[in-house]
């Protein structure tokens, strides 16, 4: 088992290759891994926020709707870096940077996965 899986590894229809979405396990504390990784100048970002989370939508259908799936899932996601002009040294410093985050990240830091990419 992983500390990071990629949700879109098999799109249907031609990807635009615009955002990389990872997913964390569970046991990985996603503040504190993004943190590391923002100290060791890798910026993330978060990009599926929970819809039903929004102001929006509390103010209008109230603060009791829960979906505990989408919920978890999206307090797992962090946003990579992806653009085109990437190397593969750059690519290599993210993805080694962001086995180093998870691996400093995990509750109770036990043990030691790797990150394995798509």
């Amino acid at each position: 088992m992983t500390a990071v899986r990629m949700p879109f590894g098999s799109p249907r229809g031609a990807p635009a290759h615009h955002l990389c979405a990872a997913l964390l396990d569970e046991d990985v504390e996603r503040g504190r891994c993004v943190g590391i990784l923002h100290e060791r100048g890798i910026q993330t970002s978060v990009h599926y926020t929970p819809v039903h989370t929004f102001r929006y939508y509390r103010e209008r259908f109230g603060d009791a709707m829960r979906l505990p799936l989408t919920e978890r899932v999206g307090a797992r996601e962090v946003t990579l870096p992806l653009h085109p002009r990437m190397t593969e040294q750059d690519v290599t410093q993210v993805t080694s940077t962001l086995a180093e985050a998870v691996a400093g990240a995990r509750h109770g830091r036990g043990s030691r996965r790797e990150f394995v990419a798509p």
